[in-house]
């Protein structure tokens, strides 16, 4: 996330006015890691459930007990 942020920053200074076209993907992928991202304290400590990120790994921790049995 730290590497991202550096990245998306840099990029913005680099490309001034047009940084949100040129940047828009390191924006997302950004963001989305914030999302993802769990907090360890305070009122927001949950699992960020993107796009289902959290269930497929579930699922695929299920399939990989289910083949080592």
């Amino acid at each position: 996330m730290k590497l991202l942020k550096q990245r998306l920053s840099e990029c913005v200074r680099r490309e001034g006015a047009a940084h949100l076209d040129r940047c828009e993907q390191l924006t997302r992928r950004y963001e989305a890691s914030v999302r993802v991202c769990q907090w360890n304290s305070g009122p927001n400590q949950r699992p960020r459930n993107v796009g289902d990120i959290m269930s497929k790994e579930a699922a695929m921790r299920e399939e990989q007990r289910q083949q080592q049995a």
